[in-house]
């Protein structure tokens, strides 16, 4: 940092050419009521394997591949939508009153 001049130089490191998995669902989850285990869909990526899993916005997740949505917290989320290309992702959520099943597999888009 050159506060002086008022500049940030940044070097790459070794890790530079790593393979960076990012959120390989097409959908973002965020947690409305922070402390409560209540988890939303915000935003669907189309042409995504979320999209194509036939979830919408504002679906509210009750599980992921079997796992209650008491038992989850955001970043839990997060990391398994990050985890693995080709990972199974089995989700229940509810739609206006109703339980949907849907599931679909990780895919890298970037």
């Amino acid at each position: 940092m050159d506060y002086r001049n008022q500049r940030l130089t940044l070097r790459p490191t070794s890790k530079i050419n790593d393979a960076f998995n990012y959120n390989m669902s097409g959908m973002e989850v965020a947690n409305p009521m922070p402390g409560l285990p209540i988890f939303t869909i915000n935003n669907i990526r189309v042409n995504s394997p979320a999209y194509f899993a036939g979830l919408k916005e504002n679906d509210q997740i009750l599980s992921i591949n079997h796992t209650g949505h008491n038992s989850l917290e955001l970043n839990d989320i997060n990391l398994l939508l990050q985890s693995k290309e080709d990972r199974k992702i089995k989700l229940k959520v509810l739609r206006d009153g109703e339980e949907i099943k849907t599931e679909f597999h990780l895919k890298k888009v970037f």
